[in-house]
């Protein structure tokens, strides 16, 4: 276990035994992750998209912040501060997610997972020779936590339905979280986006439009499980395919004050064949499909998507934590006046109404 001593402690440590220093160190920290309410309250009060009663806000407490805050904003979070320095984080190139009570593996293009020798989608049989068949999500997060620190994991999974399980030893590698992947597959570049991050995706897709894709190309861009991001660069995506003066999207703060946006000067891209969407899509990965899918620049593959058309701004706290709150309502300009063929999103009244929108149609 390491300890971390501040100077204003220093003093009492030699005076004291191991198992107290050890107590007024908890104690400091216990101090330090401490939700500063006052603060939250403020934020809250100030920049929330919905303005709060002052019910809601006297109502936040430490023990039941989270509740509180969702009564808010349902998709406000408060982010304590780390409590250790960062440090290296080993990966092993694997996104877990549920699927009909059971629990898949997707391997990224280029991670550990792929090197080993592991197709992209299989099912989770067990971690290390521990069965994982009636674990929870969050109980088989920990053990593969647990096989990290042995810097060795033994993955059994199935990939088809009734085949004989299939074992991949996994060597875990410094982790580096890109914000999009791609594959050549035959005759197709599969680009996979799993979050729109400022100043680097946009650029990234681009760059590599220019040095891979050409004419004739067939692209798939995979927004499966992406649940959002930067909404800037999901514009300036979309807007690489969009005739330029193209309108795009509207956003409306709790001001009233409406932006519009619409797509960027420049050289367009080829097109993309198709975009995969599923049940984990949503926000900015929303808009992009959204709008490629009302310009009849590509069809919908997959599933229908979460239905989330709110950004949120993280706030910095004294205590070096952060809480996130919605400040913005974001709305495709396109559908405020048209319908996208039968389908549709709600206006804004209907979401405060029903707190939903309709999710995006698939093919």
């Amino acid at each position: 276990m390491l300890l971390y001593v501040t100077a204003s402690m220093a003093w009492g440590l030699f005076a004291v035994s191991y198992s107290q220093a050890i107590e007024i160190i908890l104690n400091n920290n216990d101090n330090k992750n401490t939700p500063p309410l006052d603060e939250i309250r403020a934020v809250m009060a100030q920049k929330v998209l919905w303005p709060p009663s002052s019910d809601l806000l006297a109502a936040l407490s430490t023990e039941r912040l989270e509740e509180g805050l969702r009564a808010i904003d349902p998709y406000a979070r408060y982010i304590p501060p780390p409590s250790l320095p960062s440090c290296p984080s080993l990966f092993l190139g694997i996104e877990l997610f549920a699927h009909k009570s059971r629990l898949f593996m997707r391997s990224e293009p280029g991670g550990p997972s792929e090197q080993a020798g592991m197709p992209e989608i299989c099912e989770l049989q067990a971690i290390n020779g521990k069965e994982i068949l009636n674990m929870g999500f969050a109980a088989v997060s920990a053990q593969i936590d647990v096989a990290l620190r042995q810097y060795q994991v033994v993955l059994s999974v199935v990939i088809h339905p009734g085949d004989k399980g299939k074992t991949y030893v996994v060597r875990p590698a410094e982790f580096h979280s890109p914000s999009f992947t791609w594959k050549q597959i035959g005759d197709y570049v599969v680009i996979r986006i799993r979050e729109f991050i400022a100043h680097d995706t946009a650029p990234g897709i681009a760059a590599l439009y220019k040095t891979i894709v050409r004419s004739n190309t067939k692209v798939v861009i995979d927004l499966r499980g992406c649940s959002g991001g930067d909404l800037f660069e999901a514009i300036e995506i979309a807007g690489m395919f969009v005739s330029r003066g193209t309108p795009l999207l509207n956003t409306r703060d709790r001001a009233g004050v409406v932006k519009q946006y619409q797509s960027q000067l420049g050289q367009k891209m080829p097109i993309p064949n198709m975009l995969l969407i599923d049940y984990r899509t949503a926000s900015a990965a929303e808009f992009l499909a959204g709008i490629l899918q009302h310009y009849h620049l590509t069809r919908l593959v997959g599933e229908k998507s979460v239905g989330k058309f709110v950004s949120q701004t993280p706030v910095l706290l004294s205590n070096g934590g952060e809480i996130m709150v919605t400040t913005q309502y974001r709305s495709a300009h396109i559908l405020q006046y048209k319908l996208m063929s039968k389908y549709f999103l709600k206006k804004w009244d209907t979401y405060k109404k029903n707190g939903t929108f309709t999710s995006i149609p698939v093919i």
